[in-house]
């Protein structure tokens, strides 16, 4: 023993003893610690003193950490005692709680020997007798929780062993003091003492009595050093056997104390035994050091390491994409919450043949699943990058389908060691609708912009709505010019579907007002969308719709403001879901459609209109200058009717200068006759509508002396000067010939009408070549036009005319054939007098400008 206790200082001198820290206490110390008390047994007049040694022992040298706070609030030691052997003070405090006269002499009773702790008065005589707790006392149980558990433990194995005494003992650890409801109601008390747990350890002596130590403690201790104290329960039982039973004792037992042979074996077993763990100790502490520092590193490592394994999920859990990462023999090792979210599943099955299957990944067709192989995730783990592949995933979670983008890569370890791969999949169902909506809006912009006639729109339109969109099949219907019934205008397949039949019917179809999907958008005056034909029962067309496999179907307006002007229809052949954001974009393209068609419908009434005017224009010129053609036909007339007296009185004769002279007479008959022919043929043109005559070669000195002829009886009538300065009678020209007449003639009554009532009255008439141009110039004796009025000079119906004088459609169609025919009419605003300027090319450019499609 003495070996052993070199060690460490003894026990009994409490100064220069140790501290333990009691959360890392080990078994070396725990028993030195025992062997200390068992010392003080050595040399202990009494069992008391022994609790009292360890008791102060325990509260000083075990503390928290590597301070010097006590571990312990207090340390208090009980043994148990017979009733009828108490002092008069302890038999009163186990009266109090037990009448007397329910009190049996041999009842074992409780008695605290031994207090030690943070207040002074609980290590004062009188204060520990008033503690004696008979066994059989109720509010022993209650008061006194943790120790009575102890005693309970202890009682137990009483019985187990029946009445025979063993060396089992007990130790009884409370991990959290607050848990037990006697200290619930004193929380005050124990929190004031920061009390957190506690441990008990006893155990039984030969005579069957009981010993108990309860640390209440300000920390918390692991199992491992709670289960420690069944050392010192040990040692404390060896120092209490010789108070317990009869012993041998000399004359003075200060002098010296002979032992039971038996005990004193036991003894000297123990020291041996407790040297051979101490030198044990020794060797596993230099072990257990090393070992420490291996792990120390080791968990370092481990924190590291799973403070990056956190971070990473952290980060991975943050991501708005889902993660799979799987090892090269495709087991899956990580998925985020992500996945789950977007995909509907979370972990796949490890076998990779069945991930398309599980998953529901298609290819873009939408039709076909993805192959094993060409998956990207098993493309990563085979060592294969996947860049920006867009898939198609529906299954039972996720029915109605989504777009997903996938990127995929593999892994490697630092040694370049393929290890397995990574894939992540971001959710692109909006940015797909949102590219499709884009690319139909522009497809409805681009058809409006560059379609020259409703019908080329509606085409357009139904195939970049209907392409954009992924749709099926497409009609286009306008309401009846009765505004009766919706008729069918236009009809669109995709290429590579089989829907002959179904368009035949719709093209044949009259729908009225709310019957049929188009009827009742027409009736409600707004959209529809139907995901499943097959629930609809109000789809006339529905037989044939399921014959050809048509589920989906959505139908908007064409109108303006709130007149519907048509209702255009698109069908597919999978459900489809509605897509609000989509229905926005048709309803503004069907108000968009709504005033084209408006705006084309308007100008081709205007175009009717205008050639109404222009009929009407020729024809009140024809009433203006028939005074000349009956001028310019009546000199003929009055020459054929005096030569065919001549004739007369020269058949009346049969000589031969007679017979000459009646030739020269039939010739200027035929003469005046082919005249008027001329005359009356321009007199034609001028009156009919030329817009689709042919191209033809003309002279324009011809042109211009037909239209001279019809104009200048006029002209003479009220005295105006009618002068032509070049005759062009070498010009040609590639024209419609009855349009340049009547351009020509316009010009001229524009003239007339201008200074027929000025003082000085003349009309100049010039007309010259300028490269592959000819110029033709037409100056009145007006003093010009005003600014003000020259912009709205050539709009319909404005005249500077006096009112009942001008009808301001002569200088529009003036400027419209000169355009038509790739030329110009201005006004030549540098001249002091007015002067309009008709600019023609020689060689027609109307192939070129695409003026037949406008005519």
């Amino acid at each position: 023993m003495h070996n052993l206790l070199q060690h460490f200082p003894s026990v009994l001198n409490l100064e220069k003893a140790p501290h333990y820290d009691l959360t890392s206490l080990n078994l070396k110390e725990m028993i030195l610690i025992g062997a200390a008390l068992r010392e003080v047994a050595g040399t202990a007049k009494r069992k008391e003193e022994i609790g009292e040694t360890l008791s102060k022992h325990l509260y000083q040298t075990l503390t928290i950490g590597k301070s010097k706070d006590p571990a312990c609030a207090f340390v208090q030691f009980f043994h148990t005692e017979c009733y009828s052997l108490l002092s008069p003070d302890c038999r009163a405090a186990a009266e109090k709680l037990i009448p007397k006269k329910k009190i049996k002499k041999n009842s074992l009773c409780m008695c605290l020997h031994a207090n030690e702790g943070m207040n002074g008065k609980w290590n004062d005589l009188l204060w520990r007798k008033c503690h004696t707790l008979p066994l059989d006392s109720h509010l022993f149980t209650v008061r006194f929780q943790v120790l009575s558990q102890l005693v309970s433990l202890l009682q137990l194995e009483r019985k187990r062993i029946s009445g025979q005494w063993a060396g089992n003992f007990k130790v009884l650890h409370i991990t959290n003091l607050a848990e037990i409801p006697y200290y619930q109601k004193h929380s005050k008390f124990i929190a004031s003492l920061g009390i957190r747990s506690a441990v008990a350890f006893g155990g039984l002596l030969p005579s069957g009595k009981m010993f108990a130590f309860v640390l209440y403690l300000r920390t918390e201790i692991p199992a491992r050093v709670s289960k420690l104290f069944e050392v010192l329960a040990l040692n404390v039982r060896m120092a209490l056997l010789p108070f317990d039973k009869p012993v041998r004792f000399g004359k003075n037992r200060h002098k010296g104390t002979a032992l039971d042979p038996e005990l004193m074996s036991l003894l000297q077993l123990l020291q041996a035994h407790e040297q051979a763990v101490f030198t044990q100790c020794a060797y596993m502490e230099s072990a257990l050091e090393n070992l420490e520092y291996k792990a120390t590193d080791l968990q370092q490592s481990q924190d590291r390491l799973f403070g990056q394994t956190l971070f990473l999920q952290s980060v991975l859990e943050r991501l708005s994409e889902a993660i799979f990462i799987a090892d090269n023999t495709g087991r899956m090792l990580m998925i985020n919450q992500k996945t789950e979210e977007i995909l509907g599943i979370g972990l796949s099955p490890q076998d990779p043949s069945v991930w398309s299957k599980t998953y529901g990944v298609y290819l873009k067709d939408k039709v076909t699943l993805c192959a094993t192989d060409d998956l990207p995730l098993v493309r990563a783990i085979k060592g294969f990058e996947t860049r920006d592949e867009i898939l198609f995933i529906r299954n039972e979670a996720r029915p109605n389908g989504l777009w997903v983008n996938v990127n995929g890569v593999p892994l490697g370890d630092a040694e370049g060691n393929l290890r397995g791969g990574l894939v992540v999949v971001r959710d692109v169902t909006e940015e797909m609708a949102s590219q499709k909506r884009l690319a139909a809006q522009f497809a409805v912009s681009h058809a409006l912009e560059n379609s020259e006639t409703i019908e080329e729109v509606n085409r357009k339109i139904l195939t970049g709505i209907g392409e954009a969109f992924g749709w099926d099949a497409g009609a286009l219907w306008y309401v009846s010019k009765s505004e009766d019934c919706l008729e069918c205008a236009q009809w669109w397949q995709a290429a590579h579907t089989r829907l002959d039949a179904f368009g035949q019917a719709t093209r044949s179809l009259r729908l009225e007002e709310g019957e049929d999907i188009p009827g009742r958008v027409w009736q409600n005056k707004m959209l529809a969308w139907t995901a499943d034909l097959s629930q609809s029962n109000s789809f006339r067309r529905i037989r044939w719709a399921l014959d050809h496999n048509l589920r989906g179907v959505v139908a908007f307006p064409v109108q303006v403001s709130s007149k519907i002007l048509g209702v255009i229809e698109f069908f597919a052949t999978e459900i489809r879901p509605m897509d609000a954001r989509a229905l926005e974009m048709l309803e503004a393209a069907g108000m968009q459609i709504g005033q084209f068609v408006q705006r084309k419908r308007a100008e081709k009434t205007v175009v009717e209109q205008h050639a109404q005017i222009a009929a009407l224009s020729r024809l009140i010129a024809m009433g203006e200058i028939a005074t000349s053609v009956a001028h310019e036909i009546s000199r003929p007339l009055a020459l054929i009717y005096s030569d065919s007296h001549k004739l007369q009185k020269i058949s009346e004769k049969s000589e031969l200068p007679t017979q000459q002279r009646a030739h020269q007479v039939a010739a200027t008959i035929g003469e005046n006759v082919e005249r008027i022919k001329t005359v009356m043929h321009s007199l034609l043109d001028f009156a009919k509508g030329s817009e689709n005559d042919p191209l033809e070669k003309a002279t324009l000195g011809r042109l211009m002396q037909e239209v001279l002829d019809l104009c200048r009886y006029r002209f003479e009538t009220h005295s105006i000067d009618l002068l032509v300065t070049a005759e062009p009678a070498d010009i040609s020209l590639e024209c419609r010939t009855a349009q340049i007449r009547q351009a020509l003639a316009g010009l001229l009554e524009n003239a007339y009408d201008a200074v027929k009532k000025l003082a000085v009255k003349w009309v100049k008439v010039d007309a010259r070549e300028k490269g592959s141009f000819v110029e033709i110039r037409i100056t009145d004796s007006g003093k010009g036009i005003k600014p003000e009025a020259r912009e709205k000079l050539f709009t319909t119906f404005y005249s500077t005319k006096a009112p009942g004088t001008g009808r301001g459609v002569g200088l529009r169609s003036a400027r419209e054939i000169a355009e038509k025919h790739g030329g110009t009419l201005v006004i030549d605003t540098e001249n002091p007098n007015t002067s309009f300027v008709l600019s023609l090319p020689k060689t027609s450019l109307i192939s070129e400008v695409g003026l037949k499609e406008a005519a």
